[in-house]
């Protein structure tokens, strides 16, 4: 089905007009990507990698769960490292003010 003068798709417009644009300016590269990067979720990042370690969909990680996946994805790393990693966030839980929290190991 031939296309119409209307139906030009986007790539179709950077191409005709490619030679002459000079291109987006830092400035406004900066502020284009500011004002999209403070409208997603700071948390999703957190949320994906969680879900990873989570394999078996508890909604908590246990210190087994935690081993597993980093004897996958590094298994260089010490054990003491991978313990460290898993403890250390839950330590400083422990002394905050938020309230009790349950520690899986």
């Amino acid at each position: 089905m031939p296309r119409g003068k209307m139906e030009l798709s986007k790539k179709d417009i950077l191409m005709e007009n490619g030679a002459d644009c000079p291109g987006v300016p830092l400035e406004w590269f900066v502020s284009l990507m500011g004002r999209k990067m403070s409208a997603e979720d700071p948390y999703e990042k957190t949320r994906q990698i969680f879900s990873a370690f989570d394999v078996h969909c508890h909604a908590f990680l246990k210190l087994d769960d935690f081993k597993s996946i980093f004897k996958r994805v590094a298994p260089h790393l010490l054990e003491r490292t991978v313990l460290e990693g898993f403890c250390t966030p839950l330590m400083s839980m422990a002394r905050s003010p938020i309230g009790s929290i349950r520690i899986y190991i």
